[in-house]
């Protein structure tokens, strides 16, 4: 099952109404109830409840009291979903979806109707920003659980000038290499960035000469 906290997305079908989101993988989870309305199913428990579990998943709601989670589907259970309906427009609405909607969702994050070119670049933009705010915060909160520290942040609580960040990685490397200790690395500051342990880096410190501010 898969589920996002992602800012819900909307598109319309013959003026109704499919709500959508973006799952941590860029993949999109469309709200079950919008869709089954769309292909005229009578019970949307049912036809959700029919799907294979990868199939189904969740998409977050604000409201006035809380966050609600709203049952969705994946492409795949989308897709799925059509074929149970026996409606005229059932047929109109998987051409729609294979054909325009789904290819710009996966490309470019967002489905624009009549999208001109400068339109999908500035959609593409927008996913590649999105993604990257996710991937930056997922890994400053790997490099905080991990106890580690990159050689900026030290230098940072240690007040070591920002000069003798040269001569103090070298240090501590040397140091890495005498302990036989290999640094993993993580998204950092928009980087990826070795971190170390904080062993490692106070005895870096305790031999490094600062440089002198002439």
């Amino acid at each position: 099952m898969s589920n996002t906290t992602s800012t819900l997305l909307n598109i319309l079908f013959e003026a109704h109404p499919i709500r959508y989101s973006l799952d941590p993988n860029g993949s999109p989870l469309f709200v079950s109830k919008d869709v089954c309305h769309c292909l005229q199913l009578k019970s949307e428990r049912d036809a959700y409840r029919s799907l294979d579990p990868a199939q189904r998943g969740r998409v977050s709601k604000p409201t006035p009291g809380g966050t609600q989670k709203l049952r969705a589907v994946t492409q795949s259970g989308l897709l799925t979903l059509t074929l149970k309906s026996r409606k005229p427009a059932a047929k109109r609405f998987q051409a729609w979806i294979i054909d325009e909607v789904l290819p710009q969702i996966i490309r470019y994050g967002s489905y624009i109707p009549g999208a001109t070119p400068a339109d999908r670049c500035r959609a593409l933009h927008r996913r590649w920003k999105t993604e990257r705010a996710a991937a930056a915060e997922q890994g400053e909160k790997s490099l905080a659980q991990s106890g580690l520290l990159t050689i900026g942040q030290f230098m940072k609580m240690e007040n070591l000038p920002a000069r003798d960040a040269l001569a103090f990685s070298n240090l501590v490397r040397k140091h890495a290499r005498a302990n036989g200790e290999t640094p993993p690395r993580h998204f950092h500051n928009g980087h990826m960035t070795p971190a170390w342990t904080q062993t490692t880096l106070q005895n870096a410190a305790q031999h490094h000469q600062p440089t002198l501010n002439l």
